[in-house]
């Protein structure tokens, strides 16, 4: 799976970033995160907060940026043209606010806890716990650094 973590002030932006990031073989200002979907993103913010994942998952807010749309819109246009009606993806979500505070918030000391945390969790059994405390770090930057805008994944299988 790629994927990638970006910041975008409106979805249109949002679709125009994943369109040229669908092209391109490295994210420019934006935090690779292989193998990350939006569920683990979920259980990160459960770790982050103390939340049950459930709890996270129920109380909405990662939104597919195409979904809900009105129809004739020119993001639910968008949606057949990027976002795709295929298993492969590529998908777009934004990262519920919640996730983007706790990230912005968190300390070092709290990043590197949650990072052990998070790669220890049964749902991230395949991921690799380096890459995972590597990734950590990152995101949390690009939350502080998100000023106005919200964060955004993109993600996709690679093409057979």
């Amino acid at each position: 799976m790629r994927s990638e973590v970006f910041v975008a002030r409106t979805d249109a932006e949002a679709v125009g970033r994943a369109n040229r990031t669908e092209t391109t073989t490295e994210p420019a200002e934006g935090v690779s995160t292989p193998g990350v979907t939006t569920w683990e993103l979920d259980v990160l913010q459960s770790v982050l907060t103390g939340e049950a994942v459930e709890d996270v998952v129920r109380e909405g807010g990662g939104d597919a940026v195409a979904a809900g749309r009105e129809p004739g819109s020119w993001l639910h246009r968008m949606r057949g043209a990027m976002l795709g009606e295929t298993d492969t993806g590529p998908w777009l979500n934004r990262l519920r606010p919640e996730l983007t505070g706790a990230l912005a918030a968190a300390t070092e000391e709290q990043l590197s806890a949650a990072a052990a945390a998070w790669a220890g969790r049964p749902e991230l059994a395949d991921s690799d716990a380096t890459d995972l405390a590597g990734v950590l770090p990152q995101l949390a930057a690009l939350a502080r650094d998100a000023g106005a805008g919200q964060l955004y994944i993109w993600s996709a299988l690679p093409a057979t």
